[in-house]
């Protein structure tokens, strides 16, 4: 069984350099009074959590360890950090964006400034959620339209921890034009080094249950994983043009 187990965490930590993004493309859900939408986004049958109609907005209450939304700042910042904002088709939803929400956040809520409406039109929600253990990353497709906010479709990268841009229906291919970033050695006991470190700026390091154990913006030529434990881990890589490339490494 632990031959097997690992096998399954093997494969799919190789699929990491491909992603797949799951649509579940839904009726049209239009917020009347009191109403509820249950997102279920890997269609298990359970809701990674729920949006409602609360006094004129929409909005959701959640475990923020489990579950945020790319929102207008930060407590820290002030006013709007529970304020959901409005994404464009093509924004990044990933590890970068700032999920402040911490319990609730709500679109056009009657505090929120002018700036932080939800314009007529389409928009894009970012969110991040948990599936078991693991974090995801997806978007929420929304329309605004004489004061109703409707919710048209839904998608998620199923790689954990692998971002997407928002409205993406595809997998991220390889793109000639981004660098081939490479890691080595691989396996390794002492650190990883990396082809073109010049072109990172961010790197993320995961076990394969999606545990966050190391991260770094200021990155020289290598990193130490002297005292990680021995096994799998994924390595997540933002470049400086924004593309996400995700490595699979082995700590001997």
């Amino acid at each position: 069984m632990k031959k097997i187990t690992f096998l399954l965490l093997l494969m799919a930590s190789l699929s990491t350099s491909k992603a797949a993004i799951i649509v579940r493309d839904i009726p049209d859900f239009a917020f009347a009074s009191n109403a509820t939408l249950d997102f279920d986004f890997n269609n298990d049958g359970t809701a990674e959590f729920t949006f409602s109609e609360m006094d004129g907005s929409v909005g959701s209450t959640f475990n923020s360890d489990n579950v945020n939304f790319i929102t207008f700042g930060t407590m820290d910042a002030g006013e709007g950090w529970d304020v959901i904002k409005p994404l464009t088709a093509g924004t990044n939803i990933n590890s970068s964006g700032v999920y402040g929400a911490l319990g609730d956040a709500y679109i056009n809520p009657f505090w929120a400034s002018a700036n932080q409406m939800f314009p007529s039109g389409d928009s894009y929600i970012g969110t991040t959620f948990k599936i078991g253990t693991a974090k995801y990353y997806g978007w929420i497709l929304v329309n605004f339209s004489n004061n109703v906010i409707t919710v048209k479709k839904y998608a998620y990268n199923n790689v954990a921890n692998q971002g997407l841009t928002a409205g993406q229906t595809s997998g991220i291919e390889n793109n000639e034009s981004e660098p081939m970033i490479s890691i080595y050695p691989n396996p390794t006991q002492d650190q990883i080094n990396f082809s073109q470190p010049e072109m990172v700026k961010n790197v993320i390091i995961y076990t394969t249950t999606g545990q966050k154990v190391f991260e770094t913006n200021e990155l020289q030529n290598n990193i130490s994983i002297n005292n990680f434990p021995s096994g799998v881990y994924l390595v997540n890589i933002e470049t400086i043009t924004g593309a996400q490339i995700t490595k699979k490494i082995v700590k001997n």
